[in-house]
C-alpha cells in the first residue's frame, strides 16, 4: 500500500515560483523553486514533494552564495549596519552628536579665543600665566561640553555596554576636569598676586629713577641759569618678571605670596602643592602621643582640635591654627601637645598659644630659638688711642 502511494507521486513540473518559507532577506541569494500542484496526489505525496522542492531551494540557495564575491558580502554587511544605525538615531543622539562636536571644537580652538600676549612681557611671567590661566578655563568649558555630549549619546543609544563605559569614562574625565578647575583657581590667584607685585617694583623702580634725575638737573649749575637746553633722555627701567609655571602659581597663592623654604616649618607643615595635608597629620599624631582628644568604642581617635589652616611667613616660620572642638579645650590641653608636635614635625621651637575669639594658634620655626633674656648687647668699643687721633 505504502509504495503505490509513492508511485502515484507526480514529477514537478517546470512552473516555478519563490518559495514562500525561503525567501532572502540582507543581502542573502534565495533560489526559485519549481513547485507543483502536489495536491492532485492526495496528502502523503503533496508532503513528499514539498520536501523534495525544499531541498532542492536550499543547496540551490547555498551554491549560489558561495560563488558570491567577498565584495558583494561586505556591502550586505553595511547595508545591513546603516539600517540599524538608521533605526538607532533619534534627536537625543543628534543632540548629544552636536555636543560632542561642540565641546571638542572648544578643545581645539581655546587658545584662539583669548586676548594674545601684550608685547615686550614675558613669555613665562605672571602676565603669561594670566593668559594660561584663561585659555586653560575656556578648555574646560569644552571637556564638560564633550562628556555631557558623549553621555547623552550613550544613553539615547540604549546600548548597556556603552552606556557603562562612557558613564565611567565621564567619572573619570570629570573627576580630572574638577582638579584642573581647582589648580587654575589657584593659579589665576597666584599670578594676579604676582603681577600686582611685579608691577609695584616697576613702579617703584620708575619713581627711583626719575627721582635721581631730578637731583642731577637739580645739581647743575647750568639749570638755574636756563642754560641746559638738553633734556636728558628718559631712564628705561628694565625689572625682570618672576617666572612660575601654573603649578607654582596655585602654590604662591595658597602661601599668601610667601611661598615653600625648603628645610623650614612651613616645608614641614604643607606639601608640595601648598595643602595642609602633612599639617594635618602631623597634629593628629602630636595630640594621640599627648592624649589630648578622645577615643570611641572602635578605637578611632579624634584630637581635641583640628586643623584649620597654615599661615607661612616670610623666612619660612609658620603659624598652625586649630579648631577646638568644644568649649571645654583650652590652652592646658593643646600645650601638652607642643612638645610631641615638634617632634613629630621636625621642627625646633615654638611660641605659645594664642585665642583670638575662634581659635587656637601657635607660631612655629626652625630657626634659632631666641634667648629669653634677649639678645646679648655688644661689647663696647675701646676709647681711641690719643696717639693715633
Amino acid at each position: 500500500m505504502f509504495v503505490a502511494l509513492i508511485a502515484t507521486v507526480p514529477a514537478c513540473s517546470d512552473d516555478s515560483k519563490v518559495h514562500p518559507n525561503l525567501r532572502g532577506s540582507g543581502g542573502t541569494v534565495t533560489a526559485t523553486a519549481p513547485t507543483v500542484p502536489c495536491d492532485a496526489s492526495g496528502p502523503l505525496g503533496g508532503a513528499i514533494c514539498a520536501a523534495r522542492a525544499a531541498e532542492r531551494v536550499v543547496e540551490e540557495t547555498a551554491e549560489q552564495n558561495r560563488n558570491r564575491s567577498s565584495w558583494d558580502r561586505f556591502a550586505a554587511k553595511i547595508d545591513r549596519g546603516f539600517g540599524r544605525m538608521g533605526d538607532a538615531i533619534n534627536p537625543a543622539v543628534i543632540a548629544g552628536l552636536a555636543l560632542l562636536g561642540i565641546g571638542i571644537w572648544l578643545l581645539i580652538n581655546a587658545s584662539g579665543r583669548v586676548p594674545a600676549l601684550a608685547p615686550g612681557r614675558s613669555a613665562t611671567g605672571p602676565a603669561a600665566g594670566l593668559r594660561a590661566v584663561a585659555v586653560g578655563r575656556k578648555a574646560l568649558a569644552g571637556g564638560w561640553t564633550a562628556v555631557a555630549g558623549a553621555v547623552i549619546t550613550a544613553a539615547a543609544i540604549g546600548h548597556p555596554g556603552a552606556v557603562f563605559l562612557t558613564v565611567v569614562g565621564a567619572v573619570l574625565v570629570g573627576w580630572g576636569l574638577v582638579v584642573r578647575a581647582g589648580t587654575l583657581s589657584a593659579a589665576a590667584k597666584g599670578f594676579a598676586r604676582a603681577e600686582a607685585d611685579y608691577l609695584g617694583q616697576v613702579a617703584d623702580e620708575s619713581g627711583r629713577a626719575d627721582a635721581e634725575a631730578a637731583r642731577a638737573a637739580a645739581a647743575d649749575p647750568d639749570a638755574a641759569l636756563g642754560l641746559n637746553l638738553v633734556r636728558p633722555a628718559p631712564h628705561r627701567v628694565t625689572v625682570p618678571e618672576p617666572s612660575m609655571t601654573i603649578a607654582e602659581a596655585a602654590v604662591y597663592a595658597r602661601t599668601d605670596g610667601v611661598g615653600i623654604v625648603a628645610g623650614s616649618a612651613t616645608a614641614a607643615l604643607l606639601d608640595g602643592r601648598g595643602k595642609p595635608g602633612p599639617a594635618i597629620n602631623i597634629w593628629h599624631a602630636a595630640c594621640e602621643a599627648a592624649k589630648a582628644g578622645t577615643t570611641d568604642e572602635q578605637g578611632v581617635f579624634t584630637p581635641s582640635a583640628g586643623v584649620d589652616r597654615v599661615i607661612p611667613h616670610a623666612g619660612g616660620d609658620a603659624t598652625l591654627v586649630v579648631l577646638p572642638v568644644s568649649a571645654a579645650v583650652g590652652d592646658v590641653q593643646l600645650r601638652n601637645a607642643t612638645g610631641p608636635l615638634l617632634r613629630v614635625a621636625g621642627i625646633r621651637s615654638a611660641g605659645g598659644w594664642e585665642w583670638d575669639g575662634r581659635a587656637f594658634s601657635i607660631r612655629l620655626s626652625n630657626s634659632a630659638a631666641p634667648s629669653a633674656a634677649g639678645p646679648k648687647s655688644a661689647p663696647k668699643a675701646a676709647p681711641p688711642d690719643d696717639d693715633w687721633v
